[in-house]
């Protein structure tokens, strides 16, 4: 069971240090925004989507910001670190580095 659950994060740690430019339309992204965000970076570079993203706050369009945000995948649960790299009018350069373990049972990012 060990070997199958450090397995398959292998797939979604090809994200780690990925960047994305994206359009905000606005000061920044609400939460919803920023999960809808993190699937389309996932797609773009893995070609995998996870079940679910949770992010429970919002991220605010100034060079530096970040929130944390927990997948779901069929092994469990990771952490995620989605970072503001760059910002220019509208559009925002996000960073997501996905955490190379999965979380604990029941803990989220």
């Amino acid at each position: 069971m060990r070997a199958a659950r450090g397995a398959a994060p292998a797939l979604l740690l090809l994200l780690t240090g990925c960047s994305v430019s994206v359009s905000m339309g606005g000061a920044g992204f609400s939460s919803a925004e920023l999960e809808d965000k993190v699937n389309q970076m996932l797609e773009q570079e893995v070609g995998r989507l996870p079940d679910d993203v949770e992010c429970p706050d919002g991220l605010a369009a100034e060079v530096g910001e970040s929130v944390r945000c927990t997948l779901t995948i069929t092994e469990g649960h990771l952490g995620a670190t989605v970072t503001v790299r760059s910002v220019d009018g509208d559009d925002a350069v996000l960073r997501i580095e996905v955490d190379e373990d999965l979380l604990p049972e029941g803990e989220e990012a």
